[in-house]
């Protein structure tokens, strides 16, 4: 019944979100809100979020299976970690690219790169991460389809894992350097926005690692019970680690009351995307995966909902980052010229919308054709799972 569902609203993403592609490709960005002024929208933080998706599964994954000896209890799963990882990356990828004025130039940052900023630091990690990602997907499928070459595949690996590990945490926090290097956005200008980022991807990534284990390995084995519960306690104490640093993030900037600062997170926090940050984030992405993991720390359905509202919820906060600081400062400007794009009132449009919806449908039909079709998941997991 499940997977029908998951064809299903595959499927009519897919759909809904095909004309907004076909115009966006068609009429360029004329059926867009974003700007002169908004200049990054809904795309530019669903893009961010995905990265953290991406990256913070792999990094987490990489940390616990190698690094603290979890492997016996998440091996099963190493092959689900870099698919899921794969479906992320791809829309991100796709949202960055139509969000561009001229996204077929991209190889030009490829080949002709100015390693004095950071976009170019972060296709080139892009890229670099995209390849670790794609061999050791390639590697885990070769592994499923010759258990007798498995040890050997299994070292190279740990060997990709291990390698691969600092270029995904150069990745998340040059793609929040974007940002922070922006002077011109106070509230974004700083060493520690991309420390943000970071502990924002490690949160969604340990909620996706959590949820892909619950659901998809064997309830047969021994370590079952024990990984799950770690898992949510390890969860848990992301969560409220999160919870803190954002929490000193808005009294650091509200105290002193700057303009320039405070007037940003008034505006995220009671402005127009208010629901964003009290209703998605502190109420469906804090409080409920709390009291979740809190009052039924063993009970798998319970982790399991709590890992499904973190990774949802948490979708949310690369959004009322990143527009409201946009909108600061420059009555002067929306009061001298007015016209369409010369507005620091966003709301996503339709098309922008329907183009997510595409992107999402992309990602999760990536994630069910491969898991339909490729041996992706481990001959226990088929038995057992």
């Amino acid at each position: 019944m499940f997977k029908k569902a998951s064809y299903a609203f595959t499927a009519l993403a897919l759909i809904v979100g095909l004309w907004g592609l076909y115009l966006r490709l068609t009429t360029g960005h004329l059926s867009v809100n974003y700007g002169t002024h908004v200049v990054w929208g809904l795309w530019v933080a669903a893009y961010v979020y995905l990265v953290w998706l991406e990256v913070g599964t792999l990094l987490v994954y990489t940390s616990l299976n190698y690094i603290f000896g979890w492997n016996k209890a998440l091996a099963s799963i190493k092959g689900l970690v870099y698919l899921t990882a794969l479906a992320a990356l791809t829309p991100a990828l796709l949202l960055i690219a139509l969000d561009l004025g001229k996204p077929f130039r991209f190889w030009r940052a490829i080949l002709t790169p100015n390693f004095g900023s950071p976009m170019a630091w972060m296709v080139w990690l892009h890229v670099i991460y995209l390849v670790f990602l794609l061999v050791k997907l390639v590697l885990v499928m070769q592994a499923n389809r010759n258990p007798a070459k498995a040890e050997g595949i299994n070292k190279t690996l740990k060997t990709l894992a291990y390698t691969s590990l600092p270029f995904g945490i150069a990745l998340i926090i040059t793609v929040g350097s974007i940002f922070g290097v922006l002077s011109a956005r106070p509230l974004w200008q700083g060493s520690v926005l991309p420390l943000y980022f970071l502990i924002y991807s490690l949160i969604a990534g340990s909620g996706l690692v959590t949820l892909l284990y619950v659901s998809f390995a064997s309830a047969n084995t021994s370590l079952y019970a024990e990984t799950t519960e770690k898992l949510g306690a390890l969860m848990k104490s992301l969560l409220v680690f999160g919870a803190v640093a954002v929490a000193i993030l808005g009294l650091v900037a509200l105290y002193p009351n700057v303009p320039a600062q405070a007037e940003v997170v008034r505006s995220a926090i009671f402005g127009s995307t208010w629901w964003i940050f009290w209703l998605m984030y502190v109420g469906l992405g804090i409080v409920l995966p709390l009291i979740l993991l809190v009052v039924s720390p063993k009970a798998k359905n319970a982790i399991r909902s709590a890992a499904a509202l973190v990774v949802t919820m948490l979708a949310g906060i690369p959004y009322i980052l990143i527009v409201p600081a946009q909108s600061f400062g420059l009555t002067p400007f929306t009061n001298a010229y007015t016209g369409a794009g010369l507005t620091v009132d966003y709301a996503p449009a339709v098309l922008e919308w329907q183009v997510a919806v595409f992107a999402l449908g992309l990602g999760i039909a990536i994630f069910l054709a491969a898991l339909r079709f490729l041996p992706v998941r481990a001959e226990e997991l088929e038995n057992n799972g």
